[in-house]
């Protein structure tokens, strides 16, 4: 039998010959390694004794050690949810959560007993060379391209659920492109052949073999290839738009997509005007092969950014493929290819509890809404409903005493508007056919069996690519809805036996409900074109005296290198976010004094105010910090809201906040009289601020 440790001039025979032969030693090979702090700390030692030259946190020593596994659910639901398998409620939470199991379990059986025919399949797969295809389709499969996402997931109320095609996010620049390479990638398949030997007794020639194949110079061709150097000969062949490829992709502000994503701003596309578009890629080939051979060609496809970026993405990635790369390309696909034969022989012990938790890191909201349901979620609902209705209550005495100014018939239609305003629990109105939540197709489980399928070779750090209502941590405004929906993680968070009194849960369901119905009237009125935040955002801008490069903030002179246009766009973006945290704040706040009374938190000096107390308990609801100095600092990393106005907006609400936190210029949070914000960069925030 053929040892797994080949050189690198063995590569182009590796996936012929070597695996079939070798996958009985794959399954019975798996080592327990040890992956405590102490073991690591030793076989960072032994590499160093090894080679002077080596750093004990490389690569190969993480890998020797073992990657940490996260656990994805407590103990207490993993009873709860068994006890569903075995003894299933009569709704339709339980019901999916059931047929996601049973149908994940025989894929997991399909894969341990099919996979000769999964292989066979592959490879006899006839993809042209000259195009990306194949080569995206397996990066996307271990979702590690960095040119753009591919999600499943609710696209509008109308159009219900499709597949959609976005930029990297911010989340995906700061997890995952940041950190990628080929070299990376190719690090991680060089410790891959030298697994044979894991052993302590072996290590030392597990570790010459890993350096050995990193050092080839097939690494170096492919990153050659996917742009990451490029050297001066084959730069001058490409335009100058080109050269700085990478910078640009990652240039994209999350802001912006979350702006495509809000307002929809998608073109509705097929297959056909896919690959008419954008010839380099075959897009019905790419979808078979990601999904294998489930994906259907009527799925409908959502585009977004199309303009401002796939048709410049898309027309680098054709100029930049010649035909004098066709042989890197050729290793790079076959490199993929061996790392998805690789994931199809990981032997998984309990096929039930592995795919009970990919259920929960594939249905969260199905999942907890059946965790929920075992805490009275019903007497949650009851509860949020009553608040709601009192919160909108407050508003409509906000806009009858003209605190807003506006004109008369406007308050009118904003009053009428918010009366109309509803709730929407998941999984509570399912019979109801005018939900505005609508269950996915009947194919949304065989979708997600294709997600966990693309997953299993990074099963020990999920990093849930399909989270259904995701952007709904918070209770948040449906859009075009007329309808704020509550997640069951927002409700299974009111639940939660801690040691707070209860006018602190009160206070976080007031005013996260107070930011949903502001932000309600901040849609209304920008379909109406009122000016609901006009005045609002007049006097923000008073505050900004204009001068070149240069803007002041409460005193603070605030230099930066943005355009005008830039700022302006930023300013009025901002605006409404600004203006629902200010009356959330401000309604949070009337009902967090009548119910603190005299009293004060348990974990906060008895010499601070009501007021006081009131602003770090919102802080610590943005940031779960450990120390006030960390809740400082974090209060400028909202992901919410850029930093600048995040700060102002609780300051300006408060002057004893600003003393709490020593906000002087100069010390605190405040660190220096100017303040520069730089350009955005994909792994921080969306501004940055530094000496």
């Amino acid at each position: 039998m053929r040892n797994w440790t080949t050189t690198s001039t063995e590569h182009s025979n590796l996936i012929d010959k070597a695996l079939v032969d070798n996958m009985e030693l794959l399954v019975s090979n798996s080592t327990n390694i040890c992956e405590d702090f102490q073991c690591k700390e030793k076989v960072g030692d032994i590499l160093q004794q090894m080679d002077h030259s080596v750093d004990s946190c490389e690569d190969f020593y993480q890998f020797a050690c073992g990657r940490s596994t996260r656990k994805t659910m407590l103990s207490a639901k993993m009873k709860l949810l068994r006890k569903t398998l075995d003894n299933p409620p009569n709704n339709l939470q339980a019901e999916h959560f059931r047929r996601f199991v049973k149908s994940c379990v025989q894929f997991q059986y399909g894969f341990e007993y099919g996979y000769q025919e999964k292989i066979e399949q592959i490879l006899s797969t006839n993809i042209r060379s000259n195009n990306l295809t194949v080569l995206l389709a397996s990066l996307m499969a271990r979702q590690t391209t960095p040119f753009f996402e591919v999600r499943f997931d609710l696209i509008s109320t109308s159009e219900g659920f499709g597949l959609q095609l976005l930029p990297p996010s911010d989340f995906y620049n700061t997890a995952i492109l940041q950190n990628w390479s080929i070299e990376s990638e190719m690090k991680e398949y060089c410790m891959s052949i030298s697994s044979i030997t894991h052993a302590e007794s072996n290590l030392k020639s597990a570790y010459e073999k890993y350096k050995s194949c990193v050092e080839k110079a097939t690494i170096r061709e492919m990153k050659d290839f996917l742009f990451i150097t490029r050297n001066e000969s084959k730069r001058i062949e490409h335009s100058n738009k080109g050269d700085d490829f990478p910078l640009n992709m990652k240039r994209i502000p999350d802001i912006d997509i979350q702006f495509a994503l809000t307002n929809q701003r998608y073109t509705k596309t097929d297959i056909a005007s896919l690959n008419k578009k954008y010839s380099s890629i075959d897009w019905g080939v790419f979808f078979n092969v990601m999904f294998h051979n489930k994906f259907k060609q009527s799925m409908p496809i959502y585009l977004y950014m199309q303009n401002s970026y796939f048709d410049d993405v898309m027309a680098e990635l054709k100029n930049r493929l010649t035909n004098d790369e066709d042989e890197v390309l050729h290793k790079v696909k076959q490199f993929y290819q061996f790392q998805f034969y690789q994931s199809l022989v990981v032997s998984k012990p309990n096929p039930e509890n592995f795919c009970i938790k990919q259920a929960q890191d594939l249905m969260p909201e199905i999942t907890e809404s059946i965790f929920a349901a075992e805490f009275h979620q019903t007497l949650a609902i009851d509860r949020v409903k009553t608040v709601f209705q009192l919160l909108k209550d407050k508003f409509v005495r906000l806009l009858t005493d003209g605190i807003i100014g506006m004109e008369n018939h406007t308050k009118r239609y904003l009053k009428a508007r918010l009366r109309n305003l509803k709730l929407s629990f998941f999984g509570s109105d399912w019979n109801n056919k005018k939900d505005p939540l609508p269950l996915p197709g009947n194919d949304y489980i065989s979708y997600l069996l294709v997600s966990l399928d693309a997953r299993r070779c990074l099963i020990d750090q999920p990093i849930n690519p399909n989270l259904t209502f995701s952007q709904y941590e918070y209770p948040a405004v449906i859009p075009n809805s007329e309808t704020v929906f509550v997640s069951n993680n927002f409700l299974y968070r009111i639940l939660k036996d801690d040691q707070n009194p209860a006018y602190i849960t009160e206070l976080y369901l007031r005013f996260h409900l107070s930011r949903a119905i502001a932000g309600f009237l901040d849609e209304v009125t920008g379909r109406i074109d009122t000016s609901f935040w006009t005045e609002f955002k007049d006097s923000l801008r008073s505050n900004l005296e204009i001068s070149e490069g240069s803007r002041n903030w409460n005193g603070q002179q605030i230099t930066y290198n943005e355009d005008p246009g830039r700022w302006k766009k930023l300013v009025n973006a901002s605006a409404s976010e600004l203006l629902a945290d200010n009356l959330a704040l401000q309604i949070a706040f009337d009902d967090f004094s009548s119910y603190a009374g005299n009293d004060r938190l348990p974990w906060i000096a008895n010499d601070l105010t009501t007021k006081q107390q009131f602003f770090i308990l919102i802080a610590q609801d943005y940031c779960q910090p450990l120390t006030l100095t960390e809740m400082a600092q974090k209060l400028y990393e909202s992901p919410n809201i850029p930093n600048v106005f995040r700060v102002t907006t609780m300051m300006s609400n408060s002057k004893d906040f600003e003393a709490t936190f020593k906000c002087a210029r100069g010390s605190g949070m405040n660190p220096e009289e100017k303040t520069e914000i730089k350009t955005f960069k994909p792994q921080e925030s969306f501004f940055l601020i530094s000496k």
